[in-house]
């Protein structure tokens, strides 16, 4: 049970970290895009 909740944590966090780093590089494209124009 404890190795199953384990991995759910790792999988949750890498899911957060990656939406996160999409989150951050997606403002700064619309950032770089604001100052384009």
């Amino acid at each position: 049970m404890d190795w199953t909740v384990g991995t759910n944590w790792t999988v949750w966090n890498d899911a957060l970290d990656a939406r996160d780093c999409l989150r951050t590089s997606w403002e700064r494209l619309r950032h770089n895009n604001m100052n384009i124009e």
